[in-house]
Order: C-alpha cells, then sequence, then structure tokens
C-alpha cells in the first residue's frame, strides 16, 4: 500500500527488507488525517455491504469461551430449515442470516514473540482452541455462509504497534479464507487506512467492520467516518451492548451524528452500527425485544445477531427476527439510513415528585454545594439530607435515607463511589445529565472528588446536583421517541418507541412531521396487516416498553 509519500512492500520480501521497511515506517504509522486519503477510501470503495449486513457473532452469546465447536454448532443451526416461515420450513440463511463470525477467544496469547500473540513474522498465533481454523472456514463455506473473523483484540494486550503484524494478519485472512473482520480497538494496530490498503492489495474485499467504539478523532484510528473517508463497511457509533433493559435504547441514540436528514453519513458500504443484537437476550418482554429489533430495521444498522443458537433461545423470538417487512425495511435504501424525528419526555409518574441527581457543567452554584459524604454509614448526602439512592440504575435518585444497600457508596482511593448493590456512580457518556450506575471501568466520569464545600465533581468538571425533572441523555427524558426512514415511492417507515416501565403513551403525530400531506395508507408491521388510513395526523397508544411499527404510503 501507499500512503504519505511512504512505500510498504507487502509481499516478496526478505526478512531484511521486510525489517528495513518496518524502520521506514517508524513515525508515520498513524496515516495522518483521514482526508488525506483522496477520497481512494470513500463510503462505497470496495462494493461490500451495499445493504446492511445480517448474520451472527459470537460474543453477546459466549464471550470469550469458545471454540471450534462454538462455531460448527453455529453453522449447523444458521442452515437448519427448523423454522415455519408464511407456510415454508426455512432457515436463519433462507431468512437472510448470512454470515458467521468469530470473535475474542481464538488468540494464542503470549505465543507470538517477547511474549506477544504475534510471531516474528507478523503471523496472529491461534491457540489450541483452534486447531484447523482453515477447515472451520471451509465448513462454513460449504454450507453456503460467509466468514468473518476478529483482530486487533483485546484478550491480549499488545501495546507496539508494527507493520508486520498489520500485514500479517491481512496474509491470514487471505489464507484462511475469512470473508469478512471485525477489527476491535485494543490492540496498537488501529490503522484502519492501512488495514484497507493491505486488504485491498489481496485482490479480495473484505467486509470490514470498525469496533472502535463511536470515538471520533482526527486520525486512521476514529470511528467516525467522512463522506470521503470509510475505509470500512460499517462501524460502531457506540460502546459496548448489553442485556440490561435500556442498553440498545441508549446506543440507538448514537446513531444520530450520523443520519443527517441532508447528507448522511451512514449509507451504502459504510453503515453506523449500535453494536450487536440483544433480541433473545433482554431482560424484558416480549414486545421491548421486539421493539430493539425494530430500532434497528428502522436506521438500516447491521443485523448481528447476538444470542446462543439453541431451538430454545429462538423459539420465543423468531416471529420478530423473521418479520420479511422489518427486514424489508432494513434493507431498503432510498437515500437515506432513517433517523429520529423526534424526541419527548413521557407522561409523568403519579404521586409526589421524585428527586434526580444530574450531572452539569460545573459552575460554582448553590445547587451544586452542600452535598457530604460520610464514611461510617457510606452514605452520599444533600444539602437537604436526603440519601444518593441507586435501586433505579438508569437515573440515580435522591430519598429519605434508609440504610439500603442501595444507598451505600464505598468511595476508593481513586475516587469512585461503588454501590455495595453493585455498579458505580457514572456520569453518562462523561457529559450527562443523566447519572447512572454502571459497571465499574475506571474511566474518568466515574472518578469523583468531594470538596469542602460540598461539590461532588467528576474528572470531566462534571458537577452532581439535584432536580424534580428526569435529565436527559440516553432514554431518561426522552422516553418516547419517532424515528422515520424514507422507503421510496411516496411511502415512509415509521416507528414510535415508548422507552417507559410503567406508563402509556399516547402521542399525536403529523404527517407534516414526515414531509407527507393528504392521506396516507397504513401498514402495521408488527400485525402484518392494514390498518386504517391517516390524514393530517394520526394518534396512537404505545404501551409502556413497547413499538408501533408502520409503513404510511400516500
Amino acid at each position: 500500500g501507499q500512503s504519505n509519500g511512504v512505500v510498504f512492500v507487502v509481499n516478496n520480501v526478505t526478512g531484511q527488507e521486510r525489517m528495513a521497511a518496518v524502520v521506514l515506517a517508524v513515525g508515520v504509522m498513524a496515516w495522518g488525517p483521514p482526508g488525506q486519503s483522496n477520497g481512494e477510501f470513500a463510503p462505497g470503495w470496495n462494493g461490500m455491504a451495499r445493504t446492511p449486513p445480517m448474520g451472527w457473532r459470537s460474543w453477546n452469546a459466549f464471550g470469550n469461551r469458545i471454540d471450534e465447536q462454538t462455531f460448527y454448532t453455529a453453522i449447523d443451526a444458521m442452515v437448519a430449515k427448523n423454522w415455519t416461515v408464511d407456510g415454508e420450513k426455512v432457515s436463519l440463511l433462507d431468512i437472510g442470516y448470512h454470515s458467521v463470525g468469530i470473535d475474542e477467544g481464538w488468540e494464542g496469547c503470549g505465543l507470538g514473540v517477547n511474549g506477544t500473540q504475534h510471531y516474528v513474522n507478523g503471523t496472529p498465533a491461534v491457540n489450541s482452541k483452534f486447531p484447523e481454523m482453515k477447515a472451520l472456514v471451509d465448513y462454513g463455506h460449504s454450507k453456503s455462509l460467509k466468514m468473518g473473523f476478529y483482530q486487533n483484540g483485546c484478550a491480549c494486550g499488545e501495546r507496539v504497534e508494527k507493520l508486520i503484524n498489520y500485514e500479517g494478519d491481512v496474509h491470514y485472512l487471505a489464507q484462511m479464507g475469512f470473508d469478512a473482520v471485525k477489527l476491535d480497538g485494543c490492540g496498537r494496530q488501529r490503522n484502519l487506512t492501512l488495514y484497507a490498503e493491505l486488504m485491498k492489495a489481496t485482490g479480495k474485499n473484505y467486509s470490514i467492520e470498525n469496533c472502535h467504539w463511536g470515538d471520533c478523532t482526527n486520525s486512521d484510528d476514529s470511528s467516525c467516518p467522512t463522506l470521503e473517508w470509510c475505509p470500512f463497511n460499517w462501524y460502531r457509533s457506540s460502546g459496548d451492548i448489553n442485556a440490561a433493559n435500556l442498553s440498545w435504547f441508549n446506543n440507538l441514540q448514537t446513531t444520530i451524528r450520523f443520519q443527517s436528514w441532508d447528507s448522511p453519513v451512514s449509507r451504502p458500504g459504510c453503515w453506523a452500527y449500535p453494536d450487536m443484537l440483544e433480541v433473545g437476550r433482554l431482560e424484558a418482554s416480549y414486545e421491548w425485544n421486539r421493539a430493539h429489533f425494530g430500532a434497528w430495521c428502522i436506521v438500516s444498522a447491521p443485523l448481528i445477531l447476538g444470542l446462543e443458537l439453541t431451538s430454545e433461545n429462538l423459539e420465543p423470538i423468531m416471529s420478530i427476527i423473521s418479520n420479511k417487512k422489518a427486514i424489508a425495511v432494513n434493507q431498503a435504501w432510498a437515500g437515506h439510513p432513517g433517523s429520529l424525528v423526534w424526541s419527548r419526555a413521557g407522561p409523568p409518574p403519579p404521586g409526589p415528585p421524585a428527586y434526580y441527581v444530574q450531572g452539569k457543567p460545573c459552575d460554582g452554584s448553590q445547587a451544586q454545594k452542600g452535598f457530604s459524604y460520610d464514611a461510617k454509614d457510606l452514605s452520599i448526602k444533600t444539602s437537604s439530607g436526603l440519601c444518593l439512592d441507586g435501586t433505579d440504575k438508569v437515573n440515580v435518585e435522591a430519598a429519605v435515607c434508609t440504610g439500603a444497600t442501595t444507598q451505600q457508596w464505598k468511595h476508593t482511593p481513586g475516587g469512585e463511589f461503588v454501590s455495595l448493590s453493585g455498579g458505580c456512580l457514572d456520569v453518562w457518556y462523561f457529559t450527562g445529565p443523566r447519572v447512572d450506575v454502571f459497571g465499574c471501568n475506571n474511566g474518568t466520569n466515574q472518578r469523583f472528588t468531594v470538596g469542602s464545600d460540598g461539590v461532588i465533581e467528576s474528572v470531566g468538571t462534571i458537577c452532581l446536583e439535584i432536580t424534580t425533572t428526569k435529565p436527559g441523555g440516553g432514554a431518561s427524558g426522552n422516553s418516547l421517541q419517532l424515528w422515520a426512514k424514507p422507503m421510496g415511492n411516496g411511502s415512509t417507515a415509521v416507528l414510535l418507541i415508548n422507552a417507559d416501565p410503567d406508563m402509556s403513551a399516547t402521542p399525536t403525530v403529523l404527517l407534516a412531521d414526515l414531509n407527507m400531506t393528504g392521506t396516507a395508507q397504513v401498514y402495521d408491521i408488527w400485525s402484518g396487516k392494514d390498518s386504517t388510513p391517516v390524514t393530517s395526523s394520526f394518534t396512537v397508544t404505545v404501551k409502556p416498553q413497547d413499538s408501533v411499527f408502520w409503513v404510511l404510503s400516500s
């Protein structure tokens, strides 16, 4: 490949020549601003992922606890015609889920040179749980599936960036016959333009997932493409998803910045991706699992299943993931991927007002003073004597002190407030305003100081204060949302989501909000039936943690 005037020889070199290339590359491994790629890697550059990819990947179900048999079993499950859809016996492959992805867990940590995960020639070391990787890939291909891999992972903690390791990674993809690869952000090989150049040089096109967690930078490790630079085919807009109730809803919000109505960056060959699906793994109702699937469909996100593919797991949600009309919305392209139209607070709960903790930029106001921490009873008290309570992990409240474990916080030397009921006090996505309880990760948004004036400040100049209104950020304060996607030929798909766990919502939607006029025919995707036409506007009830998914046609 070539960039910034430096030529890297990829093949047919001696060890001495290769080392010279590595030495030459020192100091320019970061390609520079993505704009320097001169449009060579503009969205759609390799012709892959013209529609959002569909498949299955191992991480959500198994973490790094995988071996070859994990994938032989998954491959067989993907092609088994065990499901009846519209009167026909079909497989997941028949429905459209055409890939199987190996995730973290194959790496031979410590087997490489100097205790790393790459051998001296750059070849990635593979552990003993995968003795015949090529045979596994070939087996997937024999079943008409595409096979995906995972590189630059988190398990081995490599800390030195080497050109030869980039080359070795790409050579291994080609040697094993993989069709796709997920490039994580944990290791030191983070230059996505370089990976793309090396893959291009193989003569084979790969479907490339950028898993750099939605972190936008000015260099080639960025998770955020431009209209001139997208050396991958889909890119994580968020941190990791999990099976918690609101995780997917919060991740969904991170796609909005890539969905400008005028010139969206999320487009064919370059899709915004809020992570793998947790449908079938959510700690929630059938309806909330269905809303999750509909949300990924309405924003053209890749549909990558994440549950263990057993009949017991698939049976309860098969009607969701096999919904042809929902999938058709996901796969359609009429110039826009879909995005948020509006977001509103749901109806207030009955009873006396609740008090919520929020994070705001520190301003020295009285509202941010008067907090105290009692190391004896482990309580964090407000100026009015209420205790911070993490019963609701999504919105930390200030409640009457009871001594419950949800009101007990151990303040560590590093500044974390660790809840005795699990998790750490956390400023949502570093900026708030929501304050939640999240898995402890030593992030700056989880480290707090308590000032002599009672100001509790996170390391990001965000200070705590109390409010009677649920803070925004993620689901909180914006629990009712309308999303839409143009479908072409005068049709628009609309998805109403009510994230409130307790209260129904009955919004009125103006057709003008959807750039439509007159009368629209209605097709209900969840019921699979036509509904009553609407004129100018419509009012519909959305039950707690449920959704309405329609296609409107003028």
